[in-house]
Protein backbone atom coordinates (compact mmCIF):
# COMPACT_ATOMS: atom_id res chain seq x y z
CA UNK A 1 0.00 0.00 0.00
CA UNK A 2 2.72 2.43 0.76
CA UNK A 3 4.01 2.54 -3.35
CA UNK A 4 -0.27 3.04 -4.15
CA UNK A 5 -0.49 6.33 -1.85
CA UNK A 6 2.69 7.18 -2.52
CA UNK A 7 2.43 7.59 -6.52
CA UNK A 8 -1.15 8.83 -5.85
CA UNK A 9 -0.25 11.18 -3.65
CA UNK A 10 2.39 12.53 -5.49
CA UNK A 11 0.04 12.71 -8.74
CA UNK A 12 -2.20 15.31 -7.00
CA UNK A 13 0.39 17.07 -4.85
CA UNK A 14 3.57 17.41 -6.98
CA UNK A 15 3.64 21.06 -7.10
CA UNK A 16 2.62 21.76 -3.77
CA UNK A 17 4.07 24.50 -1.50
CA UNK A 18 3.83 25.84 1.95
CA UNK A 19 1.15 28.13 2.75
CA UNK A 20 1.35 31.94 1.05
CA UNK A 21 0.35 34.85 2.49
CA UNK A 22 1.42 37.28 -0.67
CA UNK A 23 -2.07 37.86 -3.23
CA UNK A 24 0.71 39.85 -5.36
CA UNK A 25 1.98 36.35 -6.81
CA UNK A 26 1.68 35.70 -9.71
CA UNK A 27 -0.74 32.47 -9.62
CA UNK A 28 -0.76 30.36 -12.88
CA UNK A 29 -4.20 28.28 -13.46
CA UNK A 30 -4.32 24.04 -13.17
CA UNK A 31 -6.84 21.71 -13.81
CA UNK A 32 -6.39 19.37 -10.60
CA UNK A 33 -8.64 20.28 -7.82
CA UNK A 34 -7.58 21.24 -4.43
CA UNK A 35 -7.81 18.40 -2.14
CA UNK A 36 -8.34 18.48 1.57
CA UNK A 37 -8.39 15.80 3.92
CA UNK A 38 -9.13 16.50 7.46
CA UNK A 39 -8.66 13.70 9.88
CA UNK A 40 -8.24 13.40 13.40
CA UNK A 41 -6.60 10.31 15.67
CA UNK A 42 -9.61 10.40 18.29
CA UNK A 43 -13.74 10.38 17.46
CA UNK A 44 -15.84 13.05 18.42
CA UNK A 45 -13.53 15.96 18.73
CA UNK A 46 -15.65 17.88 15.90
CA UNK A 47 -14.14 16.56 12.87
CA UNK A 48 -16.92 16.09 10.86
CA UNK A 49 -18.57 19.25 11.98
CA UNK A 50 -15.01 21.43 10.76
CA UNK A 51 -15.64 19.55 7.41
CA UNK A 52 -18.80 20.15 6.60
CA UNK A 53 -18.45 23.90 7.73
CA UNK A 54 -15.09 24.51 5.62
CA UNK A 55 -17.21 22.90 2.55
CA UNK A 56 -19.57 25.38 2.91
CA UNK A 57 -17.02 28.20 3.40
CA UNK A 58 -14.88 27.54 0.15
CA UNK A 59 -18.42 26.95 -1.37
CA UNK A 60 -19.10 30.95 -0.45
CA UNK A 61 -18.28 33.17 -3.06
CA UNK A 62 -15.16 34.45 -1.31
CA UNK A 63 -14.07 36.21 -4.54
CA UNK A 64 -14.86 32.84 -6.64
CA UNK A 65 -18.81 32.99 -7.31
CA UNK A 66 -18.09 29.70 -9.71
CA UNK A 67 -15.71 27.87 -7.60
CA UNK A 68 -17.40 24.49 -7.29
CA UNK A 69 -16.84 22.42 -3.85
CA UNK A 70 -17.65 18.89 -3.65
CA UNK A 71 -17.88 17.32 -0.11
CA UNK A 72 -17.19 13.79 0.16
CA UNK A 73 -18.10 11.62 3.15
CA UNK A 74 -15.61 8.92 3.02
CA UNK A 75 -15.96 8.19 6.80
CA UNK A 76 -17.46 4.81 5.69
CA UNK A 77 -18.59 3.07 8.72
CA UNK A 78 -20.24 5.85 10.22
CA UNK A 79 -20.87 8.83 7.98
CA UNK A 80 -22.21 12.09 9.36
CA UNK A 81 -22.08 14.88 6.43
CA UNK A 82 -25.91 13.64 5.20
CA UNK A 83 -27.20 14.03 9.19
CA UNK A 84 -25.14 17.35 9.79
CA UNK A 85 -26.94 19.07 6.41
CA UNK A 86 -30.50 17.37 7.16
CA UNK A 87 -30.88 15.64 3.69
CA UNK A 88 -31.24 11.80 3.14
CA UNK A 89 -29.77 11.21 -1.01
CA UNK A 90 -31.28 8.50 -2.64
CA UNK A 91 -27.93 7.70 -4.23
CA UNK A 92 -24.73 7.53 -2.34
CA UNK A 93 -21.26 6.23 -2.81
CA UNK A 94 -22.27 2.64 -2.03
CA UNK A 95 -24.21 2.89 -5.74
CA UNK A 96 -20.88 3.68 -7.33
CA UNK A 97 -18.82 0.64 -5.52
CA UNK A 98 -21.89 -1.53 -6.69
CA UNK A 99 -21.37 -0.79 -10.88
CA UNK A 100 -24.88 1.19 -10.45
CA UNK A 101 -23.92 4.34 -11.48
CA UNK A 102 -21.12 7.16 -12.19
CA UNK A 103 -20.27 9.63 -9.45
CA UNK A 104 -21.55 12.46 -11.35
CA UNK A 105 -24.69 10.81 -10.75
CA UNK A 106 -24.53 10.38 -7.02
CA UNK A 107 -23.59 14.06 -6.04
CA UNK A 108 -26.25 15.84 -4.12
CA UNK A 109 -27.18 19.42 -3.96
CA UNK A 110 -25.97 19.59 -0.10
CA UNK A 111 -27.67 23.09 -0.07
CA UNK A 112 -30.45 22.48 -2.04
CA UNK A 113 -33.15 20.82 0.29
CA UNK A 114 -36.03 21.46 2.32
CA UNK A 115 -35.92 22.39 5.93
CA UNK A 116 -38.64 23.08 8.34
CA UNK A 117 -40.81 22.57 5.16
CA UNK A 118 -39.19 25.88 3.85
CA UNK A 119 -36.84 25.21 0.46
CA UNK A 120 -33.75 26.01 1.42
CA UNK A 121 -31.03 27.26 -1.81
CA UNK A 122 -28.49 28.79 -0.10
CA UNK A 123 -25.28 28.14 -2.46
CA UNK A 124 -25.66 25.49 -5.67
CA UNK A 125 -21.64 25.31 -5.86
CA UNK A 126 -21.47 22.67 -3.13
CA UNK A 127 -22.26 19.36 -4.09
CA UNK A 128 -22.20 16.18 -1.32
CA UNK A 129 -21.05 12.37 -2.20
CA UNK A 130 -22.65 10.91 0.66
CA UNK A 131 -21.83 7.54 2.34
CA UNK A 132 -24.19 5.11 3.86
CA UNK A 133 -23.10 2.93 7.44
CA UNK A 134 -21.40 -0.11 6.39
CA UNK A 135 -20.17 -3.15 8.31
CA UNK A 136 -16.78 -3.28 9.85
CA UNK A 137 -16.41 -6.57 8.28
CA UNK A 138 -17.23 -4.75 5.29
CA UNK A 139 -14.51 -1.86 4.40
CA UNK A 140 -13.83 -0.45 1.37
CA UNK A 141 -10.74 -1.11 -0.12
CA UNK A 142 -7.92 1.78 -0.86
CA UNK A 143 -8.77 0.54 -4.52
CA UNK A 144 -12.42 1.49 -4.57
CA UNK A 145 -11.38 4.52 -3.59
CA UNK A 146 -8.95 5.50 -5.68
CA UNK A 147 -11.57 5.05 -8.42
CA UNK A 148 -13.80 7.00 -6.64
CA UNK A 149 -11.00 10.40 -6.56
CA UNK A 150 -10.35 9.71 -10.11
CA UNK A 151 -14.26 9.94 -11.07
CA UNK A 152 -14.55 13.03 -9.28
CA UNK A 153 -11.59 14.63 -10.28
CA UNK A 154 -12.86 13.35 -14.56
CA UNK A 155 -16.63 14.17 -14.17
CA UNK A 156 -17.40 16.11 -11.13
CA UNK A 157 -15.67 19.85 -12.86
CA UNK A 158 -14.97 20.29 -9.05
CA UNK A 159 -12.20 23.06 -8.06
CA UNK A 160 -12.20 22.08 -4.29
CA UNK A 161 -12.42 18.29 -3.02
CA UNK A 162 -13.14 18.15 0.87
CA UNK A 163 -12.83 14.90 2.69
CA UNK A 164 -14.12 13.53 5.54
CA UNK A 165 -12.61 10.85 6.81
CA UNK A 166 -12.95 8.23 9.91
CA UNK A 167 -10.96 8.79 13.46
CA UNK A 168 -8.05 7.02 13.54
CA UNK A 169 -5.79 5.02 11.17
CA UNK A 170 -7.82 2.68 9.16
CA UNK A 171 -6.84 1.96 5.31
CA UNK A 172 -9.25 4.53 4.23
CA UNK A 173 -8.14 6.78 5.86
CA UNK A 174 -4.96 6.78 5.31
CA UNK A 175 -5.69 6.47 1.40
CA UNK A 176 -8.15 9.52 1.98
CA UNK A 177 -4.94 11.15 3.33
CA UNK A 178 -2.58 10.28 0.58
CA UNK A 179 -5.21 12.26 -2.11
CA UNK A 180 -4.52 15.57 -0.17
CA UNK A 181 -3.31 18.20 -0.94
CA UNK A 182 -3.22 19.37 2.86
CA UNK A 183 -4.25 17.33 5.26
CA UNK A 184 -5.96 19.12 8.55
CA UNK A 185 -5.14 17.18 11.90
CA UNK A 186 -8.08 17.93 14.31
CA UNK A 187 -6.89 17.86 18.11
CA UNK A 188 -8.63 19.48 21.48
CA UNK A 189 -7.09 19.65 24.56
CA UNK A 190 -8.10 16.33 25.78
CA UNK A 191 -4.67 13.69 26.24
CA UNK A 192 -6.00 10.96 24.30
CA UNK A 193 -7.05 13.49 21.39
CA UNK A 194 -3.97 14.65 21.12
CA UNK A 195 -1.44 10.64 21.89
CA UNK A 196 -4.17 9.40 19.00
CA UNK A 197 -3.35 12.05 16.68
CA UNK A 198 -0.10 11.84 17.58
CA UNK A 199 -0.09 8.38 16.42
CA UNK A 200 -1.80 9.09 12.86
CA UNK A 201 0.82 11.57 12.02
CA UNK A 202 3.43 8.86 12.89
CA UNK A 203 1.69 6.56 10.65
CA UNK A 204 1.13 9.42 7.58
CA UNK A 205 4.69 10.44 8.23
CA UNK A 206 5.18 6.88 6.37
CA UNK A 207 2.58 7.69 3.03
CA UNK A 208 2.86 11.82 2.56
CA UNK A 209 5.20 14.40 3.60
CA UNK A 210 5.00 16.26 6.89
CA UNK A 211 4.71 19.02 5.06
CA UNK A 212 1.35 18.57 3.81
CA UNK A 213 -0.02 18.20 7.21
CA UNK A 214 -2.00 21.24 9.34
CA UNK A 215 -2.81 21.47 13.06
CA UNK A 216 -6.72 22.76 13.87
CA UNK A 217 -7.33 22.44 17.93
CA UNK A 218 -11.16 22.15 18.22
CA UNK A 219 -13.38 22.79 21.19
CA UNK A 220 -11.32 25.25 23.47
CA UNK A 221 -11.57 28.18 25.45
CA UNK A 222 -9.89 31.08 23.49
CA UNK A 223 -6.53 31.41 20.67
CA UNK A 224 -4.44 30.97 23.60
CA UNK A 225 -5.59 27.90 24.93
CA UNK A 226 -5.51 26.51 21.28
CA UNK A 227 -1.92 27.69 20.89
CA UNK A 228 -1.00 25.81 23.94
CA UNK A 229 -2.44 22.63 22.85
CA UNK A 230 -0.82 22.87 19.34
CA UNK A 231 2.82 23.38 21.17
CA UNK A 232 2.09 20.15 23.71
CA UNK A 233 1.38 18.51 20.40
CA UNK A 234 4.42 19.60 18.63
CA UNK A 235 6.47 19.07 21.69
CA UNK A 236 5.55 15.44 20.91
CA UNK A 237 6.03 15.45 16.89
CA UNK A 238 9.62 17.72 16.76
CA UNK A 239 11.46 15.10 19.46
CA UNK A 240 10.06 11.83 18.09
CA UNK A 241 9.02 12.46 14.43
CA UNK A 242 11.56 15.86 13.83
CA UNK A 243 8.29 16.95 12.20
CA UNK A 244 6.59 20.42 13.16
CA UNK A 245 3.35 20.28 11.84
CA UNK A 246 2.29 24.17 11.36
CA UNK A 247 -1.43 25.16 13.53
CA UNK A 248 -3.27 26.71 10.73
CA UNK A 249 -6.38 27.47 13.63
CA UNK A 250 -8.81 26.69 15.99
CA UNK A 251 -12.27 26.67 16.56
CA UNK A 252 -13.36 27.63 20.31
CA UNK A 253 -15.72 25.78 22.41
CA UNK A 254 -19.48 27.45 21.43
CA UNK A 255 -23.24 26.38 22.27
CA UNK A 256 -24.36 27.05 18.58
CA UNK A 257 -22.06 24.09 17.37
CA UNK A 258 -24.30 21.90 19.40
CA UNK A 259 -27.51 23.53 18.51
CA UNK A 260 -25.98 23.23 14.57
CA UNK A 261 -26.26 19.19 14.93
CA UNK A 262 -29.38 19.30 16.66
CA UNK A 263 -30.92 21.45 14.10
CA UNK A 264 -29.14 19.55 11.10
CA UNK A 265 -28.29 23.04 9.51
CA UNK A 266 -24.45 23.84 9.05
CA UNK A 267 -23.29 26.60 11.34
CA UNK A 268 -22.14 28.95 8.29
CA UNK A 269 -25.67 29.51 7.02
CA UNK A 270 -26.83 30.99 10.20
CA UNK A 271 -23.84 31.47 11.97
CA UNK A 272 -20.99 33.47 9.64
CA UNK A 273 -20.59 36.26 12.35
CA UNK A 274 -20.11 34.28 15.27
CA UNK A 275 -16.57 34.23 16.47
CA UNK A 276 -16.88 30.45 15.44
CA UNK A 277 -17.61 30.91 11.97
CA UNK A 278 -15.46 33.49 12.18
CA UNK A 279 -12.25 31.01 12.49
CA UNK A 280 -13.71 28.57 10.51
CA UNK A 281 -14.16 31.16 7.65
CA UNK A 282 -10.50 32.06 8.52
CA UNK A 283 -9.31 28.34 8.06
CA UNK A 284 -11.06 28.43 4.90
CA UNK A 285 -8.82 31.46 3.60
CA UNK A 286 -5.83 30.19 4.68
CA UNK A 287 -7.09 26.94 2.32
CA UNK A 288 -7.22 29.34 -0.60
CA UNK A 289 -3.73 30.56 0.53
CA UNK A 290 -2.60 27.12 -0.47
CA UNK A 291 -4.10 26.69 -3.10
CA UNK A 292 -3.03 30.12 -4.85
CA UNK A 293 0.31 29.07 -3.73
CA UNK A 294 0.05 25.73 -5.55
CA UNK A 295 -0.70 27.48 -9.01
CA UNK A 296 -3.90 26.13 -9.37
CA UNK A 297 -7.29 27.19 -9.64
CA UNK A 298 -6.23 30.43 -8.12
CA UNK A 299 -8.91 32.36 -6.59
CA UNK A 300 -8.76 36.19 -4.58
CA UNK A 301 -9.57 35.97 -0.46
CA UNK A 302 -12.57 37.46 0.79
CA UNK A 303 -11.10 40.54 3.07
Amino acid sequence: MIDQHASFASSLSESYVPLSTDESAVLIPRQEPFVVTIASGKGGVGKSVLASNIALALANNRGAPDRTTVLWDANVHSPNQNILFGIDPLLRARDFYSGNVRIAGILTDALGYTHSSVQVRLQPTLRLLAAEARPISAPVSPEALCGVMAEIMTTANADVIVIDTAAGTSDATLQACAFADMVLIVVTDEPASIIESYGLVKMLGQYIAFERMRLVVCDVIDEEDAHDVARKFNLATEKFLRAHIPFIGYVPHDNAVRTSIIDQRPLLIDGADTEVGRMIETIADQLLFAMNARGGNAYAVHS
